[in-house]
């Protein structure tokens, strides 16, 4: 299999259900991550994709996620809530924490969810497109582990904490996923492996014994991307009363036996509490349409996911196989 460097989706999904089936995971619970990891992939956010699989695993094997959580609400109203993961996979529970949103914000116009004891959760996109599918407007946040560092200093203090929403359209979903950071962790690694010359507002670059380490990454547009870090931290950490980011362990290192504790925010809104659904639809398509107007070169929020993944569905999805070993 060192030869193999594309897989259909089909096949990689069923292959991971099959592993976490193994586990003792509901079928429910194996279906769902095996397909928003593999759905990941296909839109090519490899990083957030099935790449993660073989941490998950080891999560679950060394106790750090709950194979059979219980996740309920501590806490709840009419059009919110604070839940307690019990520790759950992060797509598990934000999956169940966006439905109790998106009920919430179908009654009652808004459904606002806080989760906390949770896990990491793949891409925050998967979860506002929930929103989006069922003509409303997502927003997800989440905290993570600290690889951002504030003002001058050297050492990591938040984490990337993302920023995803979606909303419906005329012609299909118009959503964005943004990290609060100026680059990923991934690509810092990436031209770290490669001796490739990291800019200093990407990052801070530690160099001792003649190698490289990242020290840590660098805000999304300085003090700006900082606030940003700061507002998904509030809304997430503070509300959830978990720990910060910079008290979080890391999501690739051990102990696997201890819980995370990570915090997400999900916020579902009803368009019609504004305006007629198909004239919101409308008016979404419109400025998509307005906008690509502007120049060829403007590049469209999920449009070169929506690319990506109509290639991938034809050409499979590319493995390296270090992780096949992981998978198959």
């Amino acid at each position: 299999m060192s030869q193999l460097t594309h897989i259909s989706a089909s096949d990689v999904s069923n292959l991971m259900e099959q592993e976490l089936l193994k586990l003792g995971l509901s079928d429910h619970d194996a279906a769902l991550i095996s397909y928003m990891l593999t759905d990941t992939s296909l839109e090519g956010t490899d990083t957030h994709g099935i790449r993660l699989f073989p941490t998950y695993i080891n999560e679950f094997v060394g106790g750090r996620a709950n194979i059979k959580p219980n996740i309920h609400f501590m806490h709840e109203t009419p059009v919110g809530g604070i839940v307690d993961a019990d520790h759950a996979n992060g797509l598990v529970a934000s999956s169940w924490a966006m439905e109790q949103a998106i009920a919430k914000a179908k009654q009652n116009w808004l459904g606002m969810v806080v989760v906390g004891n949770s896990n990491h959760f793949g891409a925050a996109v998967n979860f506002t497109k929930m929103a989006a599918q069922d003509d409303l407007l997502g927003i997800c946040l989440t905290n993570s582990d600290a690889l951002v560092s504030i003002g001058d200093g050297l050492e990591a203090f938040l984490g990337t904490n993302p920023i995803a929403f979606s909303a419906p359209s005329k012609t299909g979903l118009f959503s964005a996923d943004l990290a609060t950071s100026q680059v990923s962790f991934s690509k810092i690694k990436q031209m770290l492996a490669a001796n490739e010359t990291i800019p200093d507002s990407w990052a801070n670059i530690e160099q001792t014994s003649g190698s490289k380490h990242l020290k840590a990454l660098q805000p999304l547009g300085g003090y700006k991307g900082q606030a940003l870090g700061f507002l998904v931290q509030i809304m997430t950490a503070l509300l959830a009363n978990m720990p910060l980011d910079h008290q979080l362990s890391h999501l690739y290192e051990a102990p696997y036996d201890e819980p995370r504790k990570v915090s997400h925010f999900f916020l579902a809104i009803n368009p019609k509490m504004f305006i007629g659904l198909e004239q919101f639809k409308h008016n979404v398509s419109l400025l998509a349409a307005e906008a690509k107007k502007v120049g060829p070169d403007v590049i469209l929020p999920g449009e070169l996911e929506s690319k990506t993944k109509l290639q991938r569905l034809h050409t499979g999805i590319p493995i390296e196989p270090w992780l096949w070993d992981h998978i198959a």
